[in-house]
């Protein structure tokens, strides 16, 4: 896997949420955002998000991208919420999918470097 972080929260001892981030020049992207069950509603995804946003402010990035299913509906106003904008739906290139699917891309300007 091509990556240049994977951020996690943890409770307890417990791992409750991750997400992979990478750096390409002044663009950052995130994906796989993963919350436990029972630590869902509780702002661990948002957490982890602006995490990986503050990673690729001091990195250098000047926006933040990521991608998700078009049939995750209820991830896009979610990520909305976080001031994410949809730029694209194109067809999935992948072979990992059992169906042909369409991938939503969003971006999101990030201000300026984390101090």
């Amino acid at each position: 896997m091509n990556r240049d972080a994977f951020l996690v929260a943890e409770h307890g001892g417990r791992l409750i949420g991750a997400v992979e981030v990478r750096v390409r020049g002044e663009t950052g992207y995130f994906g796989m955002l993963a919350v436990d069950a029972s630590a869902r509603r509780a702002g661990i995804g948002r957490a982890l998000v602006e995490a990986a946003e503050d990673h690729c402010r001091r990195a250098g990035c000047t926006v933040m991208t990521m991608s998700t299913g078009e049939d995750r509906t209820e991830l896009i106003p979610y990520y909305a919420k976080m001031g994410y904008t949809v730029t694209s739906i194109e067809p999935s290139t992948s072979a990992a999918f059992k169906r042909p699917i369409r991938i939503v891309k969003m971006e999101k300007p990030l201000s300026r470097r984390v101090q």
